[in-house]
């Protein structure tokens, strides 16, 4: 079953140039971070066949069928865990090192990472353990598959134009890199539940912001909404705070129940959420102010 919604109904001014710009950088990305992973898995291979230290073979021998295999897995193991450290102490626990073997590897693994080039996905997503400051922004624009790209686009689409039309260009843009900051802080440092320990990717605390944002503004306004149930399609009209609530709703019931069996990062959803809600109250106040100060023009003039 699908459903989505791609469209504020509602008639609005204004070029979203924002909207599509970070929309085709989260495309571009997205293929240069494909490329970047071959590129690295190939480097990673040659590594194995041809560079591995002489203090390091004995070790990948004693415990692989083969050297390069068991060297592919153990950097992919290291890799992929929270930490490196991690990575190693668990590698190390499940193939029964011993501390100078572990050591051994530990030294291998320091002189692979100057040897191999880091995958783009790694050199830019935001890591909770030790962030670069540029991967506050950046994480925001990579992405894990096509599909995770896809549907963090068509939700993006779906309210972005309209917080953009709403907004203006470059205060739309302000509310991007605040959101973009301040989800990674919230996942840095915990909001709701423990500080996060994995990297993260992905576009969605962004949606979740323009979804608020657009939702306070507009209480009122429907969306149009895509579903696919079974064989059967088509289009429906869903009022606005409903679908936001809905989704906001999911994402409170994920981190209160799911936390530890999804890869979702709910709380760059709540903590999205909770940007676009003060961007929206700021900016009603600021135009109940000056709709209050404005001048009214002389009734005898």
């Amino acid at each position: 079953m699908l459903f989505f919604p791609y469209s504020v109904i509602a008639r609005l001014n204004g070029i979203p140039f924002f909207t599509f710009v970070i929309a085709c950088l989260c495309f571009l990305i997205f293929f240069l971070q494909v490329y970047s992973e071959k590129t690295h898995n190939w480097a990673l291979e040659n590594y194995c066949e041809n560079e591995i230290s002489p203090q390091a073979a004995p070790v990948f021998k004693e415990h692989g069928q083969s050297a390069e295999l068991y060297c592919h897995v153990f950097f992919l193991s290291v890799e992929n865990a929270a930490t490196p450290q991690l990575g190693l102490d668990q590698f190390s626990e499940e193939n029964a090192l011993n501390e100078t073997q572990k050591q051994v590897l530990l030294e291998e693994y320091a002189r692979y990472q100057a040897i191999v080039p880091k995958s783009m996905t790694r050199e830019l997503y935001f890591d909770p353990n030790s962030p670069k400051w540029y991967t506050y922004f950046t994480a925001s624009l990579l992405h894990a598959d096509i599909l995770h790209l896809a549907f963090n686009l068509i939700f993006f689409f779906a309210f972005a134009i309209a917080a953009e039309q709403i907004l203006g260009n470059f205060s739309f843009l302000l509310m991007a890199a605040v959101c973009s900051v301040f989800t990674k802080i919230a996942y840095q440092y915990g909001f709701l539940v423990p500080p996060g320990e994995v990297p993260t990717i992905g576009l969605s605390g962004f949606v979740t912001c323009t979804m608020a944002f657009v939702s306070i503004i507009y209480p009122n306004k429907w969306v149009s909404v895509f579903y696919l149930i079974v064989l059967f399609a088509g289009r429906i009209r869903i009022p606005l705070l409903i679908v936001a609530s809905f989704y906001v709703g999911s994402d409170i019931y994920g981190i209160a129940f799911l936390k530890g069996e999804s890869r979702i990062n709910y709380v760059s959803h709540l903590s999205g959420a909770a940007t676009g809600t003060a961007f929206a109250i700021v900016y009603l106040v600021i135009k109940a102010t000056l709709k209050r100060i404005r001048p009214t023009s002389d009734p005898s003039d």
